[in-house]
């Protein structure tokens, strides 16, 4: 079954794919007929940022800016004077939250998957950089996949597109 570039969900709406991170959740869905597809969690290093914690002198509270001079929306630049905040340290941070227990997490696929079936999978495993603005870095959270019989095929285009997906 083909579809075209933009999903259209008045054409057909898609199974979902549900997304675990424990054994016994895993062997739940296996004692009820399920295939279960594990993947390792792996950061993708286009989700760090690099930057600083300042300190302010005034106040104490501290923020997290890229560096000493940097652009603000709506306002131009904003510099952050030597005289006024503290660098705490260097950080990096990872723009997707997720837990550190898990270095694998499961796709349970819904019970007879048909090759060629689309279906839309609540919870992406990999970690994807869809578009950076500012300083912010925007990742896909869900996703589009074709069943191969052996392999979920992710619609990849649509996160380059910029096509917004919103299912359910």
């Amino acid at each position: 079954m083909e579809f075209n570039v933009r999903f259209d969900r008045s054409y057909m709406t898609p199974r979902t794919v549900k997304t675990v991170f424990a054994l016994d959740e895993v062997n739940e869905f296996i004692s009820q007929g399920h295939m279960v597809l594990f993947e390792k969690v792996k950061p993708n290093k286009k989700l760090y940022s690099k930057g600083f914690i300042f300190q302010s002198a005034k106040d104490s509270r501290c923020i997290f800016a890229p560096s000493r001079h940097f652009p603000v929306q709506h306002s131009g630049w904003e510099t952050l004077s030597e005289d006024e905040w503290n660098e705490v340290m260097p950080i990096t941070e990872y723009a997707r939250e997720r837990s550190l227990n898990y270095t694998w997490a499961a796709y349970v696929l819904p019970l007879a998957p048909e090759v060629g079936e689309t279906f839309y999978v609540e919870d992406l495993i990999e970690d994807i950089l869809v578009s950076e603005f500012w300083e912010s870095k925007i990742y896909a959270v869900d996703g589009i996949a074709t069943w191969n019989g052996s392999a979920l095929k992710f619609r990849r285009e649509l996160y380059d597109s910029g096509e917004c997906m919103i299912v359910g």
